[in-house]
């Protein structure tokens, strides 16, 4: 029979690799059958042999050790994708760019759905908060808040995922979580909803320091939002990303991979 400390120490040393859940339980009933083989090869070997030239038993000597199968495995599943190869280009420095592609996507969206509303005729020619009740203005503000966090959002879970995906595991994860968590403390953005038509605003840009509140119309019956205004802009906001990556992380712990059974190894056990 497989040695259960070994295949145990196997299964802990793959986790460790960062590798996903179905390769590593696929890979463990490979590496399973495979020295069962070896198991039944080597019981046979030794049954005609005489104790002096025992061949070794399988799998420690035969096979390997667990970590160095488990290193083994890790480096050949990161060799497989390019992303994998590269790993500071893909968390260090693909994150910005990542951001700018994510934040003109939700501009885009953002202008799509303002432009779709104007052409079906729906679209407010003006508003103001006396025309609307408190808990619409909250609605609103919920809305602007939501695309203002998107982009980070976004960003933050797709390169979570790649992490997971190449096995590069928690370090190149949280490295690129400070990265967007840094863009996303200095991002500012501003939105007054038009009182009549043409004289709305939109804007964004870095504010430093980050907590600092811009001004964004002065008028009292102006609609206007502002990631900066409140707490949740401030603090909260900026924390995102990392939240993300611990949720990742969290899920990934959780999802460890369960051992093959043992039990159908016992017929190869033989005693001497």
């Amino acid at each position: 029979m497989v040695d259960r400390n070994w295949h145990n120490q196997l299964q802990r040393e793959l986790a460790r690799q960062g590798l996903p859940r179905r390769y590593t339980e696929r890979l463990m009933d490979e590496l399973l059958d495979h020295a069962l083989c070896l198991k039944e090869e080597t019981n046979v070997m030794n049954a005609t042999k005489t104790k002096a030239t025992k061949i070794p038993d399988a799998p420690v000597e035969r096979i390997g050790k667990p970590e160095q199968l488990a290193q083994a495995a890790g480096d050949e599943y990161r060799r497989r994708t390019w992303l994998g190869r590269h790993p500071i280009l893909t968390f260090l420095i693909a994150p910005l760019p990542l951001l700018v592609l994510s934040w003109i996507l939700c501009m885009l969206t953002f202008v799509g759905v303002g432009k779709l509303a104007e052409f079906l005729g729906s679209g407010p020619t003006g508003i103001t908060k006396s025309m609307v009740s408190s808990t619409t203005l909250l609605l609103m503000e919920s809305a602007f808040y939501i695309w203002a966090a998107a982009p980070f959002v976004m960003s933050t879970c797709l390169l979570c995922w790649m992490a997971q995906r190449t096995a590069r595991g928690p370090k190149w994860m949280l490295a690129a979580g400070l990265i967007v968590t840094l863009v996303a403390a200095a991002y500012q953005s501003q939105m007054a909803l038009p009182t009549q038509p043409g004289n709305g605003q939109l804007s964004a840009g870095f504010g430093f320091p980050p907590w600092h509140a811009n001004a964004v119309v002065a008028e009292s019956d102006v609609i206007s939002f502002s990631t900066s205004r409140h707490l949740l802009g401030r603090i909260v906001f900026p924390l995102l990303p990392f939240a993300i990556c611990g949720l990742f992380l969290w899920r990934n712990s959780r999802g460890t991979p369960r051992p093959p059974m043992l039990s159908h190894a016992a017929p190869l056990s033989t005693s001497h």
